[in-house]
């Protein structure tokens, strides 16, 4: 299998919380994206999708567990203090970095402010109506949409200040879960491959690499007893088609100790 390649990783939570984090990671960053592109449509994109991430971050138990994953974190870092093997200057930032994370989220509210804005409530009712956001429907929403550029990036910045602490502690959690695994190499004999995973090996994370190229993709299940990897055929055009070739790929297996 050629070294070099452009990669596509293909990422599967082997818990509920780690499947929140990953869920809320990619809509903080769809968020950030359509806000930095500017236009009406992107910031009708950006609204609604921030308002979608309500139901998840006002969860009590999800900040909990963060600063109880990143305190682990902190502990497990300042283990390694003196270790020759690792680099005093780099463990040195990743620690402040998870502290401040931590502080940061002692400090944050349960509930965010902007789930009590009635304007902003009201548009999240009727943004999930197909086409219920349109200006005969909700003119103030409109006439937001019309404001000027600067005027909606300020409400942005309001509105997404109590949320932007806890992205940051979801960013440097999947960080250090990502970076906790090695990748090994493996092959899916006739296009499947099963792990069975020993009950004194806790596993949060799979990722999987494979060339950008590859005719294939993976379909990935599991628990934390068991992994099943299945290999199906890249077709958009076509019913699902299991490949019955002998697939190399990339796998790391991660977990926050």
């Amino acid at each position: 299998m050629a070294n070099d390649y452009t990669v596509l990783s293909y990422e599967h939570p082997l818990n509920e919380h780690i499947r929140t984090l990953l869920r809320l990671e990619g809509l903080f960053k769809k968020v950030l994206f359509h806000i930095k592109g500017g236009d009406q449509s992107d910031h009708h994109y950006a609204l609604n999708l921030l308002l979608e991430m309500l139901r998840m971050v006002g969860r009590k138990d999800l900040i909990q567990d963060l600063i109880h994953d990143l305190n682990k974190q902190v502990l497990s870092m300042q283990s390694l203090t003196g270790n020759p093997s690792i680099s005093p200057e780099v463990l040195r930032k990743t620690l402040e970095k998870t502290k401040e994370s931590v502080d940061m989220l002692r400090n944050k509210r349960s509930n965010p402010s902007i789930s009590k804005n009635e304007w902003l409530m009201n548009i999240k009712k009727r943004s999930s109506i197909p086409g219920g956001a349109c200006g005969f429907d909700m003119p103030s929403y409109h006439y937001w949409l019309n404001k000027s550029l600067e005027e909606r990036n300020q409400d942005f910045e309001v509105w997404l200040s109590e949320l932007l602490p806890m992205y940051k502690a979801i960013k440097m959690t999947l960080h250090l879960l990502r970076s906790s695994g090695a990748e090994s190499d493996y092959v899916a004999e006739h296009g499947a491959y099963q792990q069975s995973i020993t009950p004194s090996k806790k596993i949060q994370l799979l990722k999987i690499s494979m060339p950008n190229d590859s005719r294939y993709y993976p379909e990935i299940s599991g628990n934390k007893y068991i992994i099943n990897i299945n290999y199906y055929m890249a077709s958009h055009f076509e019913k699902k088609n299991a490949s019955n070739d002998n697939v190399h790929f990339k796998m790391a297996l991660c977990n926050l100790m």
